[in-house]
């Protein structure tokens, strides 16, 4: 291959990995992306109220309470039926 065709090559690569984005989504078979939606604000709101108040608390304290708010919401989900997955959004 020729120089040229190879950074021509490499440059497509390259831009091709800057238009895609990977993110997680939480869904469920046949339910609507609102409805989803809903049911996550239900379970981050009650993992907020189990978690307790985060007013007075350390930085330390903070991040671990948002970690187990974040631990929370993700067993409500599933507890729900709802299944966390990996998706890739090209743009």
């Amino acid at each position: 291959m020729s120089y040229r065709l190879v950074v021509a090559f490499a440059l497509c690569l390259l831009s091709l990995g800057g238009c895609t984005e990977t993110k997680k989504e939480w869904r469920k078979d046949g339910v609507p992306k609102d409805v989803v939606k809903r049911q996550k604000a239900l379970c981050e709101y009650k993992a907020e109220l189990d978690a307790g108040s985060p007013a007075g608390l350390s930085g330390d304290a903070k991040e671990s309470r948002k970690s187990q708010v974040g631990k929370f919401t993700a067993l409500c989900m599933s507890a729900n039926g709802y299944k966390e997955e990996e998706i890739t959004e090209y743009k």
